[in-house]
């Protein structure tokens, strides 16, 4: 398999929950390393993907330094400072997408998703899927008629380059 490094630099996470009152949207850049077989901007049909990333929970930002704050006390982002993914298996391979397996660690708890990434041309993986904080223990805000839904889209944006150092 060849390792990719996932550029911090061009790659982005993207959190958007539903509110009562609007949409609230935060992003964060990521950093961690990917490993696939891949030609032509595809995957290979027998192909095992690997990768991990990481979040500094400190690096959401919403643009809005009240949620933000808000969040990050939630959190508590000094005892739980990253978000920590990691793929443990692969489901099925075909062509430039693939559905996988994984863990996500956040807030103190690691939960088992399956979602499926893309390939896009230029080195990009891409994926979106739903989550529900309170699986992690979180409960969102509410405040007389505010109430922010727990359900969470997540949507990745991975820039790969050929890991120099593997």
């Amino acid at each position: 398999m060849t390792r990719y490094t996932i550029d911090p630099e061009s790659s982005t996470v993207t959190f958007a929950a539903r509110t009562t009152l609007h949409p609230v949207v935060a992003t964060a850049p990521t950093s961690g390393w990917f490993e696939a077989e891949i030609s032509e901007d595809r995957f290979a049909a027998d192909s095992r993907l690997a990768g991990a990333l990481e979040i500094a929970v400190d690096t959401l930002s919403s643009g809005n330094p009240l949620y933000d704050a808000e969040t990050r006390r939630r959190i508590d982002v000094r005892l739980h400072p990253l978000i920590a993914a990691e793929i443990t298996s692969t489901r099925d391979v075909e062509g430039p997408g693939a559905v996988v397996e994984g863990t996500v660690t956040f807030h103190g708890e690691a939960v088992l998703l399956e979602g499926e990434l893309a390939l896009l041309p230029g080195l990009v993986l891409s994926g979106e899927g739903t989550v529900d904080i309170r699986w992690w223990d979180l409960h969102p805000p509410r405040l007389l008629a505010y109430r922010v839904d727990p359900e969470v889209v997540i949507s990745v944006e991975l820039a790969l380059r050929p890991d120099e150092t593997a």
